[in-house]
């Protein structure tokens, strides 16, 4: 046991000298941006902590993979904060260094409440956009038409461009994708989960397929 305990410290101890190290390189860059910040140190599971100190942010950032470790799961990370925290949530690819606010952005649009919330939060970055296209995956379920979302972004000097696309030959998530490539987006926006966490896990949703692609 005292073995156990011994090792248990020695890992804790090599822990936080590793955040230490990464406290100080990270606040080195936050520095030279010349923007203010602050540095908070949580002790405990994951998801709650993170949840926990962003109640008061407008906006969370989270990394989808830690480089080689698989653990923790940050899509399950993500996923949880996208559920639970209701905010915005900005997924970055790996090696994206820039995001042009300037180019074409996409808005996948299936008139569910989480996409009229994720459109609403974008419209600050969609308002500097070049271009706009709303895509409409067509499943016969649409509770709000495209053109209801359109209207309400012109209300905000935002004139999409609106597509429909169906998915009576591919899946969602297979559809989105194609248009990210057909229209060379910047960026898209979507809402998170609209189905319940069972269904996700049990047939894939378009949230973690995007998350992952």
């Amino acid at each position: 046991e005292y073995a156990a305990v011994g090792g248990s410290g020695l890992l804790m101890e090599d822990e936080c000298a590793r955040e230490e190290s990464n406290r100080t390189r990270i606040e080195a860059r936050l520095n030279a941006e010349d923007v203010p910040f602050d540095w908070l140190e949580e002790t405990g599971f994951l998801t709650p902590s993170v949840l926990d100190a962003a109640a008061l942010a407008d906006i969370v950032v989270l990394n989808r993979e830690l480089d080689t470790i698989t653990y923790p799961d940050m899509v399950e990370l993500v996923g949880d904060t996208v559920i639970r925290s209701r905010k915005p949530v900005l997924a970055v690819p790996e090696h994206t260094r820039r995001l042009d606010l300037f180019a074409s952005a996409l808005i996948a649009w299936d008139g569910s409440p989480e996409a009229e919330a994720a459109m609403r939060a974008a419209v600050p970055l969609l308002s500097l956009a070049t271009d706009v296209i709303l895509v409409e995956v067509a499943d016969g379920s649409i509770r709000t038409p495209a053109e209801g979302a359109a209207e309400y972004l012109s209300r905000h000097g935002i004139k999409p461009e609106i597509r429909r696309r169906s998915n009576a030959f591919d899946i969602p998530s297979s559809v989105i994708l194609d248009m990210i490539d057909e229209t060379r987006a910047e960026y898209l926006v979507m809402g998170g989960f609209g189905h319940s966490r069972f269904v996700e896990a049990a047939f894939g949703g378009v949230t973690r397929r995007m998350l992952k692609e």
